[in-house]
């Protein structure tokens, strides 16, 4: 029940908050309310993950030390190199063909999650 009240809250905060930050007479830009928004979303996902850490949570991180340092070095490089790339492809494809990519990208995941439910593959 927390984790879905903490997902509610917090994906949901975005698609909330970002109007009323567009009608407020403070908000000079729409950049300005996507930025108040992450900001937002981040400190709402920070106090969540805060008090979530709990002695059972903290001791399954230790013991799984080696994996998690495992994930990350995948994760981390992965986030930096998109988050270099994914602005220089965006102004170089058109927006049609980036959402045609995005559609059939969706696509194959949900057909390969069909996949596993009704056939247990992967």
């Amino acid at each position: 029940l927390g984790g879905f009240l903490t997902g509610l809250i917090a994906v949901g905060l975005g698609k909330l908050i970002m109007p009323c930050c567009l009608r407020h007479s403070r908000c000079r830009s729409p950049a300005e309310a996507v930025g108040t928004t992450v900001a937002l979303v981040f400190f709402t996902s920070l106090c969540a993950s805060l008090a979530r850490l709990t002695p059972p949570l903290l001791h399954v991180l230790t013991t799984e030390y080696p994996q998690l340092l495992g994930i990350l070095l995948f994760v981390v490089p992965g986030v930096l190199i998109g988050g270099q790339l994914g602005p220089r492809v965006a102004y170089r494809v058109s927006f049609t063909v980036l959402r045609s990519l995005l559609v059939c990208v969706l696509y194959v995941i949900s057909g390969l999650m069909f996949l596993r439910f009704w056939f247990d593959v992967g």
